[in-house]
């Protein structure tokens, strides 16, 4: 009997109440995402020094004097690439 009046009264709390929805808080969370501000096309290739061995002392440093050129030239591109993604956005 006891049995009976329990499983009543459990089974009448049950259908009583609304069923419960599990919701949790949201909360918004602000990331800083870089953007990349240059494309690859963008970026100067790099050069390759030169491969044929030079004969004479003269022609070494021709060969030389001809690759630092055209690394100086790539740094001075890379440079003022780097200053300008460098720079703080307005």
């Amino acid at each position: 009997m006891l049995l009976v009046c329990l499983t009543t009264l459990l089974l009448a709390a049950c259908a009583a109440t609304e069923p419960l929805v599990a919701s949790a808080p949201s909360t918004t969370v602000q990331v800083v995402v870089s953007v990349p501000c240059l494309t690859l096309a963008e970026v100067p290739a790099v050069p390759t020094p030169s491969t044929a061995p030079p004969a004479g002392l003269t022609q070494k440093i021709a060969a030389l004097l001809a690759d630092l050129a055209a690394f100086e030239n790539y740094a001075g591109q890379a440079d003022v690439l780097l200053r300008a993604c460098a720079k703080e956005p307005q």
